[in-house]
């Protein structure tokens, strides 16, 4: 049998592995109230991240108006401002994401679902004893991310903070990136699909998938299609395990790996 198949065969056991665990049977027509509450609530969540968090008007405002009270721009040049503005407005980004995708995604289950957190895969049970499966999956992973960070297009695209002003504000970044991410799998792999999975089994990954896709259409190409492959690896891997904390470890030590090749490669620990 050829590796194709045999990886075909693998997902394949992998999907019907869900379907025995995670979902439990409820059909009908209609959806139940979990689902249209988990849907509801993620349509919200959409809205809020492009019309606000990630609006780059808001950012700038926000930005701006933040420097103006702190007095961070006085007695300093153009080009020092300008940095710590696009600071300002990753920082705008990422608190918007922080409450976006995991402050309302956890009021939802305490406050309106009245369900616990380790329901919706935000469990620590079991990190561990996964762990060297996670490591196993990072390395091929970070073959694939030291060939493209020397591409164009991704050297155009990271880090989002374009130039740090000093390595002290580099590490606050990614510190700060990093936590960004961990809002990115609480709210997908969380969330969203152990919201859906107990009706709908391993069809939730791919209603989890279509949005967590999309929001990769900005990115370059290789990455959007990354992000297919990547989502589905990492939707099983919460699903299995009941955890999206293996999914945070490898998203964040990709990020991470991106932004410190990208710098490598243009110059910047020169």
């Amino acid at each position: 049998m050829s590796t194709r198949y045999r990886v075909l065969n693998w997902l394949h056991a992998q999907f019907e592995d869900v379907d025995r665990t995670a979902g439990n049977g409820e059909t009908g027509p209609g959806i139940d109230r979990r689902t249209a509450i988990v849907l509801g609530t993620v349509l919200l969540v959409l809205f809020l991240m492009q019309y606000g968090a990630r609006s780059s008007e808001l950012q700038l405002l926000l930005a701006d108006k933040g420097l103006a009270f702190l007095g961070s721009e006085k007695g300093i040049s153009i080009e020092t401002i300008e940095n710590r503005l696009a600071f300002g407005q990753n920082l705008v980004w990422v608190l918007g994401s922080l409450f976006a995708y995991i402050v309302i995604p956890v009021f939802v289950i305490r406050c309106v679902l009245h369900a616990r957190l380790a329901d919706f895969g935000l469990g620590v049970a079991g990190y561990w004893r996964h762990f060297p499966v996670y490591i196993g999956l990072f390395l091929p992973v970070f073959l694939g991310v030291f060939a493209v960070s020397m591409s164009d297009s991704f050297q155009d695209t990271y880090p989002f903070y374009r130039d740090p002003e000093t390595l002290w504000m580099l590490l606050v970044w990614e510190v700060l990136y990093g936590l960004q991410f961990l809002g990115l799998e609480v709210f997908f792999r969380g969330f969203l699909l152990h919201g859906l999975a107990r009706r709908y089994g391993s069809g939730a990954i791919w209603m989890m998938l279509l949005p967590y896709v999309m929001i990769h259409f900005t990115k370059p190409i290789l990455e959007a299609l990354g992000a297919v492959f990547a989502g589905t690896v990492l939707a099983l891997m919460s699903l299995r395990t009941r955890s999206i904390w293996g999914g945070v470890t490898i998203h964040v030590a990709v990020a991470w790996t991106m932004d410190a090749l990208v710098l490598s490669q243009t110059g910047w620990w020169d």
